[in-house]
């Protein structure tokens, strides 16, 4: 959208160059598009701008232009106008690579996971070597409660120059791994060395907390849902929760854990204000920065767990206490010690919405049928647990178990094409 001198190029050269791109090669086609798909996401309002101007100049508007029109459409958080310029791209006669891609990603989003399997299988029985495509059907099959498919799929995927990559992967990580293995061994709750896995004193840093804070307001904003992972994983995660609110009525109390920023949580108070909504972090200047930014009557902050149940239990209704984007920085112990502080608390209900994803160490998704464990070491300094094994040893039992996609359009996490949500609710017993 911009040449290297800094200046946006005009609308007859974006034409030009949309128009070159819908005959090139179908993988340099792909790099691209997901190129100019990431920067329009920067700016969804600049890009419609461009691309409408754009196409001015295309007679007709080619499979690329029309791929940008859906982006741009999703972006501005404009449904109906992306599932119109999808329609159009689906009516062509040749699909690309990067069409497939966009129309399965689409149909996820619309909550169509057969028919985006469908389009993905479409996709590689015309592109059998796309490994993005690839791993993109295997998350929607794993997804659907295909899981021997969706493990064969990520094989196909990763058994080319892929497996380079994996591998370094598995080398540049092996000392957190090595400390993870260490500190399950031994029960270990926090570990005390700094960047250690399983360290929490990179979240207690007081120079570091307003900084992470701002760009945690900014990524988990609802308007960003289909911009980045962390606003969609929330948005997965408080739509759960406004349908067990539907399905419970009794339930009146939602404690979100490992709030950080209480920007959702605000958002969730105005749209329910018969219902008391409560940001928990163990950061105190967190929460002195959301006290500071949200007030209202059914809205909390807190970063002490222990006296906020025992304050919320004296207060009428049913209690849920939610994690996104938490656990998977937490050692198993430190997990099982918080459940049970919110048995010990009254939580009735706890709901888990965390990432479930490939793991370097096996190319594989976790395969917790066979893992004599509570959690897996996945990447960095992030682990993966497994909700239906915990939850019975520290007093709740599981009531749903569901995987959703990530399937967004632009690039914002690593191996996202692979990456899950898992959403477990479990209810105290």
């Amino acid at each position: 959208l911009a040449p290297p001198h800094g200046n946006p190029a005009g609308p007859e050269a974006f034409a030009r160059l949309l128009a070159t791109l819908d005959e090139i090669e179908p993988a340099d086609q792909e790099r691209a598009m997901q190129e100019i798909t990431d920067q329009v996401a920067r700016d969804p309002v600049a890009g419609e701008a461009k691309i409408t101007t754009a196409a001015v100049y295309l007679d007709p508007v080619g499979p690329c232009g029309l791929a940008t029109c859906v982006a741009t459409a999703l972006f501005r958080n404009d449904r109906p106008a992306a599932r119109k310029a999808a329609g159009r791209l689906a009516a062509l006669p040749v699909p690309g690579l990067w069409d497939y891609r966009v129309l399965a990603k689409l149909a996820a989003l619309d909550g169509d996971l057969t028919g985006a399997e469908a389009r993905c299988r479409a996709g590689l029985d015309r592109y059998p070597d796309a490994d993005t495509l690839c791993r993109e059907h295997a998350a929607l099959l794993f997804c659907l409660g295909r899981k021997a498919e969706a493990r064969e799929a990520l094989r196909r995927s990763f058994s080319g120059h892929g497996q380079h990559a994996i591998a370094q992967r598995r080398e540049q990580t092996r000392q957190w791994k090595t400390q993870f293995d260490e500190a399950v061994a031994q029960c270990v709750t926090e570990m005390t060395t700094p960047n250690a896995i399983g360290w929490a004193g990179r979240y207690r840093a007081t120079d570091r907390i307003p900084r992470i804070w701002e760009a945690h307001r900014i990524d988990c904003d609802e308007t960003r849902t289909t911009r980045t992972v962390a606003a969609y994983t929330n948005t997965l995660m408080f739509d759960a929760i406004v349908d067990g609110m539907t399905a419970r009525p009794t339930l009146s109390k939602v404690i979100n854990f490992g709030t950080l920023c209480g920007v959702r949580e605000a958002a969730m108070a105005a749209r329910h204000p018969n219902h008391l909504w409560i940001g928990y972090d163990f950061s105190s200047d967190a929460t002195a920065l959301n006290n500071q930014h949200f007030q209202a009557d059914n809205l909390l902050f807190s970063s002490d767990l222990k006296g906020l149940l025992h304050d919320l239990a004296a207060r009428p209704g049913e209690s849920l206490l939610t994690h996104c984007r938490s656990a998977d920085v937490m050692l198993p112990e430190a997990l099982k010690q918080t459940y049970r502080t919110c048995h010990a608390g009254g939580v009735d209900l706890i709901l888990a919405a965390e990432y479930f994803s490939v793991c370097p160490e096996t190319a594989d998704y976790p395969d917790f049928s066979t893992a004599a464990a509570d959690a897996v070491y996945w990447d960095g300094v992030l682990m993966i647990h497994d909700y239906a094994r915990v939850f019975p040893l520290v007093g709740y039992r599981v009531v749903s178990d569901t995987y959703r996609p990530v399937p967004l359009l632009v690039r914002d996490h690593g191996l996202q094409d692979a990456l899950l949500v898992r959403l477990v609710l479990a209810e105290r017993v």
